[in-house]
């Protein structure tokens, strides 16, 4: 699973031949969760060393 385009107003997340692409309002919320989660993970990862 990889993130083949993330941008602003466009995000498309792939795995092998399946692809899932969220545009305007939904790649803006998406990208907002993701944002959240991956500092949520560096924050815990931080905390436990």
């Amino acid at each position: 699973m990889h993130l083949s385009k993330f941008s602003k107003d466009e995000i498309s997340i792939c795995q092998k031949n399946l692809c899932f692409t969220a545009k305007g309002e939904q790649a803006k919320t998406i990208g907002t969760i993701v944002t959240v989660a991956f500092g949520l993970l560096a924050l815990s990862v931080l905390l436990k060393s």
